[in-house]
């Protein structure tokens, strides 16, 4: 695993630095941020410490007593600090990396945390951590609608230039499961919303004998030196796929930071590997449950799924967690009552509502006048009138083919959406968000360059060889590609991070299998 960590930090040097390089930027653009980084980079060095003494001593080893997450984990943590080893090596031989800032266990660390980091400033930040992100959250919530914020998915919210007002939270991804009407096909998609700046991509395929593990072959998309996605979309030879959005959580939380824990790349990684089963999948997270990374996971069995068939038990779990709750259900029986399954970053169980402060947010601006900003607002913190769920409420049973389904994750149509509140039809509160923009024809000059990045589709026939369509870059379909500058050579976002990156993002579907061929086009093969 080590090995495998350094080969692939050495291929992907460039890459690494230049992700490290944008990300580490977008993230201390925050003044709170920089004030709190240092306590959280201490609980990381704390982590390495604990998980090499645990390598050293053999404490990853079932033989060792270790259970089989513990041992998963501890390997993935080897394959980590072979990633970071690789890249010291390429810093040190390859001309074009000369001068290339060094790169230590907890910058990996960071890095591989990065779907996390907002949490784990709040809980390790330190004095300020978790006041200064509730009164970031309350800030966000009084500013008129200019988008949302987030280093990858989920992350810190950052202090934009002058020019753009401090965006509010308004979730971080789309997914979707849709079983159609003759129930012959099960699709799953999703849709990353990050800051443009992080949009430096790699798709990923792990195929590892190793000993005790349900799943040998894991193909996902991810970013240069993470060993899991952080999109969190894993397709896996177990049958399994599975795939996630972010909880917003508005309300207080507090986080116990007196017991260690897996960071929580290396326990999804771990849960991928041995789960052989969606029930066995989720219990292995609510085990090694950390408090964060607050989510609401899919969790599809395609080896259960029948074309033709009803869907048997165990074929579709939910499990949503937050701090100091897990909660899951086996939703197959919905899913094929209902056709479809969207998550939006809303909670979905009355108890984790109430853990989150979704239910007591919702209520209060419900009790706001009639016609008023607020009173809007209260769909924003709904589960089923958020505006993404009355846009899929409308569109999901209409998809019956992997070309709707492509459509579906990669929809914006801005201010002609079908959203009953006039003040939320925009393009950032769409399937897949664009801050950046206010409509189909003009510049968002308050937003952000942050929205949906990419979008990922699988199918039942498509899974059979871990095989996703994806596309990579913020819609633009229904909207103009996005661009770092204008037409005459202006840089449009002053400040924002976009070293490695096109200036215009436009590039198409394409079609990434488990293969050697890795990508081709979306003609090629079967399951058209």
């Amino acid at each position: 695993m080590y090995a495998a960590g350094l080969v692939e930090g050495f291929l992907t040097a460039e890459r690494l630095r230049e992700f490290h390089r944008n990300s580490q930027a977008l993230l201390l653009m925050s003044p709170d941020n920089r004030q709190r980084l240092p306590g959280l980079q201490r609980a990381l060095a704390r982590s390495v410490e604990e998980l090499a003494a645990a390598s050293r001593d053999a404490g990853f080893l079932q033989e060792a007593g270790a259970s089989a997450l513990e041992t998963q984990a501890g390997l993935a943590f080897l394959q980590a600090w072979g990633v970071r080893d690789g890249y010291e090596l390429a810093r040190a031989r390859l001309p074009q990396l000369s001068g290339a800032a060094p790169l230590s266990m907890v910058d990996l660390m960071l890095i591989n945390s990065d779907g996390v980091v907002d949490e784990l400033m709040a809980k390790y930040g330190g004095e300020g951590g978790a006041d200064a992100l509730l009164e970031e959250r309350a800030s966000r919530g009084a500013v008129l609608r200019h988008g949302f914020t987030g280093a990858r998915h989920r992350g810190p919210a950052a202090s934009p230039p002058a020019r753009h007002q401090p965006p509010r939270a308004v979730g971080h991804c789309t997914a979707l499961a849709r079983l159609t009407e003759d129930r012959q096909e099960l699709y799953l998609g999703h849709t990353t919303w990050e800051a443009y700046s992080e949009m430096t991509r790699i798709w990923k395929v792990y195929d590892f004998p190793l000993k005790g593990v349900a799943a040998r072959k894991i193909s996902f998309s991810s970013y240069p030196g993470c060993v899991s996605s952080t999109d969190d979309y894993y397709l896996m030879d177990s049958g399994l796929a599975v795939t996630e959005t972010t909880l917003q959580v508005p309300g207080t939380q507090h986080y116990d930071t007196s017991a260690s824990s897996l960071p929580d790349f290396l326990r999804i990684m771990a849960a991928n590997r041995i789960a052989s089963s969606g029930k066995e999948w989720v219990d292995s997270m609510v085990a090694s449950a950390t408090g964060t990374y607050s989510s609401q996971w899919l969790v599809t069995d395609y080896g259960r799924f029948s074309p033709g068939s009803s869907l048997p038990e165990g074929t579709f779990y939910v499990l949503e967690q937050a701090p100091g709750i897990s909660h899951f259900e086996d939703m197959s029986a919905h899913l094929q009552k209902e056709g479809y399954w969207a998550s939006y970053d809303r909670a979905y169980f009355d108890d984790v509502r109430d853990a989150t402060g979704d239910a007591a947010m919702e209520a209060k601006l419900r009790a706001a006048p009639a016609g008023s900003e607020a009173r809007a607002d209260a769909a924003l913190y709904s589960k089923s009138d958020t505006p993404r769920a009355q846009i899929v409420r409308q569109t999901a049973r209409g998809v019956g083919s992997l070309e709707a389904m492509r459509e579906e994750m990669t929809r914006n149509r801005g201010t002609e959406e079908p959203v009953r509140e006039a003040a939320l039809r925009v393009p950032w509160f769409t399937i897949s968000a664009r801050s950046d923009l206010e409509d189909k024809h003009h510049i968002n000059r308050r937003g952000s360059p942050e929205g949906g990045v990419d979008s990922k589709v699988t199918s039942s026939c498509l899974f059979r060889t871990l095989t996703a369509e994806a596309i990579s870059s913020p819609t633009h379909v229904d909207m103009p590609p996005f661009r770092w500058t204008s037409a005459s050579g202006e840089d449009v976002w002053p400040g924002y991070p976009h070293e490695g990156l096109p200036t215009t993002a436009n590039f198409d579907w394409v079609r990434v299998d488990a293969q050697d061929q890795m990508l081709s086009s979306l003609g090629s093969g079967s399951c058209n």
